[in-house]
């Protein structure tokens, strides 16, 4: 049989298809998941899937299923969720329903933010890529109103606070200045994922944005896809992802 990684409860779950992480996380919690037959109330039990069951409210779960990978170009008005309650378009509509399987937006762009999504059923990998302490770049195009100045863009390299948490460093690259039409076009590298955080660090220093688009996640790139074009990563640009995030390098991962 095939060995399989140690890895979080809420995460096993939530690569079995049964939910998205947060749900995992609240079941877990309200004290509905078992591994094998005993009650588990922390998210981050570790289990092993090739030998530990789980099962919620009684009905048993597979803790493994084939991981895919995806890259999407979003568009405009489209949500990066899984779904939306009041019927909203997300970026799942954008993928053939024939695949089968549950995915989900690899961390959110906000719905008028266009660009890279990345979208698998790959919990471990998603975790890596989102959390800052594996510092993987994401860099956006930004266009914003007005000029920045030089103590501006201090702050924004520097770190910035926003509800009362410093922003981790960043790093600005390609300023210019379009005087007739009083805007700023740069890119910025960050390896946070804080709500909102790009808008809300341009806001900070007085210069709202009026274009936002990712252009690189972890170093893939769009190429020529257009929007709401989407493609499977290949198995060079997985491995490439995996040892980025060190999961190539573990035997036992420990998210």
């Amino acid at each position: 049989m095939k060995k399989l990684e140690k890895i979080y409860l809420h995460l096993a779950i939530a690569q079995s298809g049964y939910c998205s992480r947060r749900k995992a996380e609240k079941l877990v919690r309200e004290g509905r998941i078992k591994v094998n037959k005993e009650t588990i109330l922390s998210p981050e039990y570790k289990i092993n899937s090739a030998k530990d069951t789980i099962s919620i409210n009684g009905f048993k779960i597979r803790a493994e299923e084939e991981k895919v990978y995806f890259l999407l170009n979003k568009p405009e008005d489209v949500l990066s969720a899984v779904s939306d309650e009041r019927g909203e378009k997300t970026v799942i509509d954008l993928l053939p329903g024939s695949l089968g399987i549950r995915i989900y937006p690899v961390g959110r762009l906000d719905k008028d933010t266009t660009g890279l999504l990345i979208l698998t059923n790959d919990g471990q990998l998603a975790f890596r890529l989102t959390h800052p302490k594996f510092k993987i770049i994401k860099t956006y195009s930004v266009f914003c109103e007005g000029r920045i100045e030089k103590r501006d863009l201090l702050k924004l390299e520097r770190g910035l606070e926003i509800d009362g948490k410093k922003t981790l460093p960043a790093k600005i690259k390609n300023l210019r200045f379009d005087r007739p039409k009083n805007r700023t076009s740069l890119l910025i590298e960050i390896y946070e994922g804080r709500k909102r955080q790009v808008k809300r660090m341009f806001l900070e220093i007085g210069r709202p944005v009026l274009n936002l688009k990712r252009i690189k996640y972890a170093g893939l790139s769009l190429g020529k896809l257009k929007k709401g074009e989407f493609r499977p990563l290949g198995k060079r640009e997985i491995a490439y992802l995996k040892e980025k995030t060190g999961l190539l390098n573990e035997k036992g991962n420990d998210c």
